[in-house]
């Protein structure tokens, strides 16, 4: 066969080719069209089925929980309003009521006023061995509260704005000179290990002495003087005083916030929201009544964090609508 028949041919061919092609065209992208439209069908059926699914399950544990609540908080309201009927619960069915309110609701509703209320009625209603047992239990169940409550904190924030924890130590005012020569070397023994592992500083003071902190972002100065503490009912007299770090010619507003520290004081409830976004927590980490002392944290909770009362939406979710992004 010759050159020109050859191209001839090949010609032929490629013109067959592209006339199959053009003809087969529109078929195959119909085809193409139909299992796309099926893929992004299916793709987003799964979404809905899952979306649907998420929302029936949490429809399904708010329910829970109302009735949970419900059941636990009326018969303990019944109780605190005289009864129903003149009916009455005993004390040690109202503790575990109320208990179980603290644990499974924690940080949803302010519980110190149960809390608070339970534990005079303990003092009143129970005899002494009895009585210090049943409020050593619910000052247990306050401290799983308050751990579980920091841990939650810990976790919240960015990585420039994250939640900071400073302990304090203060110790009963010496009252000799061997006390006055232990205070001041726990002091140096705490300054020390400070220094030495490059720790955060551990505050240690006395009773009556202010104890001077400085929000993370250093723009406030917040003194704690512990005044006074009544080692039976493990609770402290608190003077707060929060001062701006502003230029001596500058006007200020000093806050003065005097209250009383009790187990029942949790982080998410029982804070103080400043101005500028900063906020704090002071609660208890542990008392020893022996040598009475009592160690302390002071929270400092990232800016944009916002507790379970004022917002009932996922941190992550707010953060992203309101354009806040981690730092590098």
């Amino acid at each position: 066969m010759s050159g020109k028949q050859k191209e001839k041919s090949n010609g032929d061919r490629s013109s067959k080719i592209l006339e199959v092609i053009s003809k087969l065209g529109p078929a195959i992208a119909s085809i193409i069209a139909v299992i796309g439209a099926a893929f992004i069908a299916n793709s987003f059926q799964s979404k809905m089925s899952a979306t649907s699914l998420i929302s029936q399950r949490e429809l399904a544990e708010s329910q829970l929980r109302a009735s949970m609540f419900r059941d636990l908080i009326g018969p303990v309201m019944a109780t605190t309003a005289g009864g129903k009927n003149g009916a009455k619960i005993d004390i040690v069915h109202q503790q575990l009521l109320i208990e179980l309110l603290a644990l499974n609701f924690s940080g949803q509703f302010d519980s110190k006023p149960l809390l608070l209320h339970l534990d005079k009625s303990i003092v009143a209603e129970l005899k002494e061995e009895h009585g210090k047992e049943a409020r050593e239990s619910l000052r247990s169940i306050a401290r799983r509260v308050k751990d579980l409550q920091v841990a939650r904190l810990l976790n919240a924030g960015t990585k420039g704005d994250k939640t900071k924890i400073e302990p304090l130590i203060v110790k009963n005012t010496p009252q000799d000179e061997k006390e006055r020569k232990e205070y001041e070397d726990m002091k140096n023994y705490y300054s020390s290990v400070s220094n030495t592992y490059k720790a955060g500083p551990v505050q240690y003071g006395q009773l009556g002495e202010a104890i001077n902190m400085e929000s993370p972002d250093k723009k406030h100065t917040l003194t704690i003087t512990v005044n006074d503490c009544n080692w039976n009912d493990q609770t402290c007299k608190v003077l707060l005083t929060v001062k701006k770090n502003v230029l001596d010619s500058e006007k200020y507003d000093e806050i003065n916030q005097p209250f009383t520290l009790t187990w029942f004081d949790f982080p998410l409830t029982d804070n103080t929201l400043l101005a500028d976004g900063n906020r704090f927590a002071l609660v208890f980490d542990s008392i020893n009544t022996d040598i009475k002392s009592v160690a302390l944290k002071l929270i400092w909770f990232p800016k944009v964090y916002f507790t379970p009362q004022e917002r009932p939406i996922n941190f992550a979710d707010i953060n992203k609508k309101m354009g806040f992004k981690p730092e590098e």
